[in-house]
């Protein structure tokens, strides 16, 4: 794959400042203590073919592919190293000049002029010709061109195909430091400043005169700097070499925007004098060239804002990305491409042919092998996607090679077979370089996630709330892990209804076998006398011994089962068993175990004794379960005892009435029988009523724990969810500031605003869901008068269920607002009694009370709200919705950007205002593939990759060329297959001064 790379344009680690052993300072210590070492014996060093070899062996460690020899005021040494330049690096000959400043004698400014490999030095020092630099032979240190202003010199220089770079801007002989000590009246009130810090004792006058100075002397400073940064742009200088990485914010941005500059070009360099140095850490520069040549050097010159990066930019910025694909059909009649291979740049990536050439095919692949789903509107997309996926793709092996900075890259593979309805979309493979099989997949990794978007699917995401928060929810990686927090809060919530459901319909099992109670209680109230209770007080209490016994009975036997150990188990025998375990998982890890071991008998003899214990224990809780059985039996007996002395007692009681004739021996046993059956049944009847309050307490409980505990965790959860939006959307809002000119794009969250599913569930006759809400059947007329969508936006789901169950109708009032006749007191009062669970004899219906608790699980969400020149994208057009969408998705995110046309339904002016502008901003943080027909995204987006298709047929296509804008073959397609092309490099140039056209290549 990386042959399909070679003219793809990367960043290539440059040192355009290194000396050879032909400077007169070489082998030198560098001036920077963290640079200090010894000179070494390999630093001496006077000859060509042994300095190479250190250079190259020293490239090749520190990763250089381009290195300019720029001695002191002299060539040829610099000329015969890049004769003898390798294919591992180029080396490119060079000169550190110095050009006498003609308003004083003793400043001077020191520039890098760097040509291209084949000049050899005579052609160099033609340069110099009539310059007032000495013969080469009589160049030494102080050496100075004297006869040539500044930028006629460099002029010159361009002229013979070279490069002038400001060295050392920022020291005494830099441009920058001539431009403040050259100024006379600056000099002056320098001088007046210092004169006046110097005495020891300053009068009021002359404090005041300090402090107007040191305000002056800030004021002149800046105009300076804004004089110097004009100065570069008229001296056509190619670039600036800057000492740190933070002097490179003076020559870009609003510094250079103010005055209608462009940016200036920086870079690091090692400045080596001597070997070891060259490349030194944080004194490189990172260049994005095709071909790494000379021509490539100055390209990216010409455009610093997109083709250079200093070393620690680079590093902070590498991201993952797509490296390339290659299609393999499994037969000869399978599959849209044959056998290509498509190499990717990290950077900007553009898919250019006609139509048919195979552009959505490629993304097609490319969402088949993430195994990415489109964004659907009822299906149609999506079956669309898997159509054009069959009609390209079906029995073609796609794999993929997914490059990670720091890790291992990732192969990813996959055989695309036609669907049935029967079967799965097949999932895709994931390999290391080696071909170990790896434990990754595509859909749910974080390593290899990718956003992709076809054709129409940004339009697609205007169309709704939902795919709107699924959009920014993709730009927060922290929000998985709130999302599943608030899951779990609402499965919580979930199961708490389950659990109050289910306690209900137990009451409601349990109602039917209490209902007679009351009249139960009131016959026993009759027939329960004094007379008869003292019939029936030693039964009584015996029964109540009873019940006693039983319960103690089943505590003991409960604590001994828990106590039960396996049968034939040993305390000792599982811990023996625990222990070995321990010991050689440790030992697999390369732990020592053997303070273990050592404790290892002693708890082998306290488990032996717990063992004992154990078996002890259990034994006389048996012994206790023995004895109650025993009183069980015993109290059974005496129970049929007092059974059959309750007539006896009972004729004894009556005896009088026996003897006067008020009562026989008949209504005497019939009074104890049904005494004594009426008591059993409101016994049994109290113990279910005790069941029902029992089961009323948990309800109850149930109901505070969900509304004073559950709810606010739940709120909480989805609270942490609004603040990372709500922080996302301001970094977004702020990120789209530099668009505010061509594209006003406003973003705003309203956290809990968005009730779309809560109205839906009560039934709302403009959501379509009426037929099915809560409200059916309610009458009074509530779809016309929207109360579904009245409810929904005043009360919460929660404040909802709590002021139903409550009888709360006062809650239910709301006043009429412009759009929405309001609710009355009556209709209010008749909205609760629909509702309510609570039935007449005080009991919950559960059917009723589960659809009110299940009004709580209704999602309440973010509204987002997306303004393009104040008005919201579902009101606007496609092309607007697109307008203000688009920058949103290119400028979030870190993960490779795939997009197929961008640019459909937007304005040739918005897709070079917009659209490339934030391309060109946004293609160094991360990967970008556009399938494009608009000309202006590569050519003035710059970009590193141009695939070039091609329709062979209706059925098949090919890869015809790629690599960079840098490559003439690409600039001549581009011109022929792209409409508009010419005019696209012409805006190019007037945008960025910077033309890549056929003409200069």
């Amino acid at each position: 794959m990386d042959e399909k790379l070679e003219d793809t344009a990367f960043f290539r680690k440059v040192d355009l400042h290194v000396h050879s052993y032909e400077s007169h300072d070489f082998p030198k210590a560098s001036d920077k203590a963290e640079r200090a070492r010894p000179v070494e014996e390999s630093d001496h060093c006077n000859n060509v073919d042994i300095f190479l070899s250190q250079l190259l062996e020293e490239s090749k460690e520190k990763k250089l592919k381009v290195v300019a020899i720029t001695d002191h005021h002299k060539s040829r040494v610099a000329c015969e190293l890049a004769a003898k330049t390798q294919d591992q690096v180029l080396i490119l000959p060079g000169m550190e000049i110095a050009v006498q400043c003609s308003e004083f004698e003793d400043a001077w400014i020191e520039l890098l002029v760097i040509f291209p490999p084949e000049m050899c030095s005579e052609d160099i020092d033609r340069v110099f010709a009539n310059t007032g630099m000495p013969d080469y032979t009589r160049r030494r240190a102080g050496s100075k061109i004297t006869r040539m202003r500044i930028g006629d010199f460099i002029r010159r220089v361009h002229e013979n195909g070279g490069i002038c770079i400001a060295s050392h801007v920022n020291s005494n002989a830099g441009v920058r430091n001539y431009m403040l000590v050259s100024n006379v009246r600056r000099l002056s009130i320098s001088r007046d400043i210092k004169y006046l810090e110097e005495k020891r004792e300053l009068i009021p006058q002359e404090k005041g005169r300090l402090g107007q100075l040191r305000g002056e002397k800030i004021t002149w400073e800046n105009t300076l700097q804004d004089k110097y940064l004009k100065l570069l742009v008229e001296l056509e200088v190619d670039g600036v070499e800057v000492q740190k990485p933070e002097d490179i914010e003076h020559y870009r941005g609003v510094h250079v925007a103010a005055h209608g500059l462009k940016s200036i070009a920086c870079l690091l360099s090692s400045d080596a004098h001597r070997v070891g140095d060259i490349g030194l850490s944080g004194h490189t520069t990172f260049l994005k060239m095709g071909r790494v040549n000379h021509e490539g050097v100055r390209r990216a010159l010409k455009d610093p804002e997109v083709r250079i990066r200093l070393e620690e930019e680079f590093n902070r910025t590498r991201q993952p990305y797509v490296k390339g694909l290659e299609f393999w059909p499994l037969s000869e009649d399978k599959g849209f491409f044959q056998k290509e291979t498509i190499g990717f740049s990290e950077n900007l990536n553009c898919l250019i042919g006609g139509r048919g050439a195979g552009k959505s095919a490629i993304i097609d692949a490319v969402r088949f092998l993430f195994m990415q789903s489109a964004v659907e509107i009822d299906g149609e997309l999506q079956k669309a996607i898997v159509d054009r996926q069959q009609a390209t793709l079906s029995g073609v092996e796609v794999r993929g090679l997914f490059e990670v900075p720091g890790a291992e890259p990732v192969v990813l593979t996959g055989v695309f077979e036609p669907r049935t309805e029967s079967s799965e979309h097949p999932p895709t493979k994931c390999y290391s370089l080696s071909g170990s099989l790896l434990e990754l997949h595509p859909a749910n990794s974080e390593k290899l996630q990718i956003e992709l978007f076809g054709w129409s699917e940004i339009e697609i995401l205007a169309t709704s709330q939902a795919k709107q928060r699924q959009l920014l929810d993709g730009f927060i990686p922290e929000i998985v892990e709130l999302k599943q927090a608030k899951s779990a809060a609402v499965e919580t919530i979930r199961r708490n209804t389950n659990k109050i459901i289910e306690k209900v319909r137990e009451v409601h099992r349990l109602l039917p076998s209490i209902r007679t109670l009351g009249e139960k209680r009131e016959e026993l109230r009759r027939l329960d006398t004094p007379e008869m209770r003292a019939i029936f007080r030693d039964l009584e209490t015996n029964e109540e011994l009873c019940r006693a016994v039983e319960s103690a009975k089943q505590q003991i036997i409960s604590c001994r089962d828990q106590l039960a150990l396996e049968e034939d188990v040993e305390i000792a025998t599982l811990v023996n068993a625990a222990l070995r375990e321990v010991q050689d998982n440790l030992r697999v890890k390369g732990i020592d175990s053997e303070f273990l071991a050592e404790r290892s008998g002693a708890i082998q003899e306290q488990a032996i004794r717990a063992t004992s214990y154990y078996k002890k224990m259990h034994e006389e809780l048996g012994q206790i379960v023995d004895t109650f059985g025993s009183e069980t039996e015993r109290l059974a007996a005496k129970r049929k005892e007092i059974e059959s002395r309750l007539l006896e007692n009972a004729r004894e009681i009556y005896k009088e009435k026996l003897e006067s004739g008020d009562m026989d021996e008949e209504d005497i046993a019939t009074r104890v029988r049904e005494r004594s059956s009426l008591a059993e049944q409101v016994r049994r009847m109290e113990q279910v009523k005790g069941q029902i309050d029992d089961l009323g307490t948990e309800i109850n409980n149930l109901l505070n724990e969900r509304w004073n505990k559950l709810m606010s965790e739940l709120n909480a959860a989805s609270k942490a969810i609004s603040d990372v939006r709500s922080a996302k959307v301001k970094s977004i809002v702020d990120n789209l500031q530099a668009l505010q000119d061509r594209a006003p794009i406003n973003m705003e969250i309203q956290p809990g605003i968005d009730r779309y599913e809560f109205e839906r569930h009560l039934g709302s006759k403009r959501l379509g869901d009426w037929d099915s809400g809560v409200l059916r059947g309610l009458g009074v007329h509530y779809l016309d008068n929207r109360y579904a969508e009245q409810i929904a936006r005043a009360m919460m789901p929660t404040d909802f269920a709590k002021a139903v169950y409550n009888k709360d109708d006062k809650s239910f009032v709301l006043k009429s607002a412009d759009d929405v006749p309001g609710i009355g007191a009556g209709h209010a009062k008749r909205i609760v009694e629909h509702l309510s669970p609570w039935e007449d004899d005080g009991f919950l219906d559960p059917n009723k009370l589960q659809t009110l608790l299940e009004s709580e699980h209704c999602e309440i969400e973010d509204a987002i709200s997306i303004t393009l020149e104040g008005q919201s994208i579902e009101y606007l057009s496609p092309g607007q919705r697109c307008t203000a969408l688009l920058p949103i998705i290119l400028t979030e995110g870190t993960t490779p950007l795939i997009i197929d046309q961008p640019e459909d339904n937007l304005d040739n002016r918005l897709v070079f205002d917009l659209v490339v502008d934030v391309l060109r901003a946004l293609k160094g943080k991360r990967q970008i593939i556009v399938a494009t027909h608009n000309p202006n995204i590569p050519v003035s987006g710059d970009a590193e990759q141009i695939v070039v298709l091609e329709a062979l047929s209706k059925y098949r296509g090919r890869v015809a060329l790629q690599g960079s804008i840098d490559n003439k073959d690409i600039i001549k397609s581009v011109t022929e297959i792209m409409e508009g092309s010419e005019e696209a490099f012409r805006v190019r140039a007037e945008k960025y001064g910077y033309l890549l056209s056929r003409r200069e290549v």
